[in-house]
């Protein structure tokens, strides 16, 4: 006989997700930036993904556009200071 499941059956394991500790005005002004050259860029994945920030940052970093690159090595060294450990993997 099967017993009935409960509402915790049904409640998602938590998640530990660890946020990059990046000012978030620096993340908007990269995420206009990049707008302006037509490349879009998940501000929220941003935070989260620690591959997908460096090739974005990577790609800021070829534009033609000075004020674009700037931003991409300044928010570069915001995520160089980030513990390398509390990225999610």
């Amino acid at each position: 006989m099967l017993l009935p499941l409960t509402r915790s059956a049904f409640e998602p394991a938590p998640l530990h997700a660890v946020i990059a500790d990046v000012p978030v005005p620096m993340l908007a002004h990269f995420g206009r930036l990049m707008s302006g050259e037509g490349w879009h860029v998940d501000l929220a994945r941003m935070c989260l993904d620690r591959l997908y920030a460096y090739e974005r940052i990577a790609q800021a970093h070829t534009s033609a556009r000075a004020p674009l690159r700037d931003a991409a090595l300044d928010l570069f060294a915001a995520y160089d200071r980030h513990a390398e450990g509390r990225w999610l993997q």
